[in-house]
């Protein structure tokens, strides 16, 4: 892998995407560590989809209604770019706590 190539794919619910925008700043905390990341928002996907959705001909995606009664927010992912990457990396698929700093880097 390519050097300062790593990054965090966060699963932000719709509900809290407000104000976050590339260029911010985040930090990211993995489960079972005291140990903060940090790094740089770097994208916003422009749609989500779930495992209840299908798409249709159009490639319009289909969501299933079997929780008429329940409207979950969906997440949305946001790719982070990491700082200055060193040391022991935490494996693929690694949950963790993150939170943003809504400016712009300095």
């Amino acid at each position: 892998m390519k050097e300062n190539t790593f990054y965090v794919m966060a699963y932000l619910e719709e509900t809290k995407l407000e104000g976050v925008r590339p260029g911010y700043r985040a930090e990211i905390t993995p489960l079972g560590s005291s140990k903060t990341i940090k790094g740089t928002v770097d994208s916003i996907a422009a749609g989500v989809t779930n495992a209840s959705s299908s798409s249709d001909s159009k490639g319009m995606a289909s969501v299933d209604s079997n929780l008429e009664w329940v409207r979950l927010a969906q997440r949305v992912p946001v790719r982070i770019r990491l700082d200055h990457q060193q040391g022991n990396l935490w494996p693929i698929g690694h949950h963790g706590d993150g939170s943003d700093h809504r400016s712009r880097r300095s």
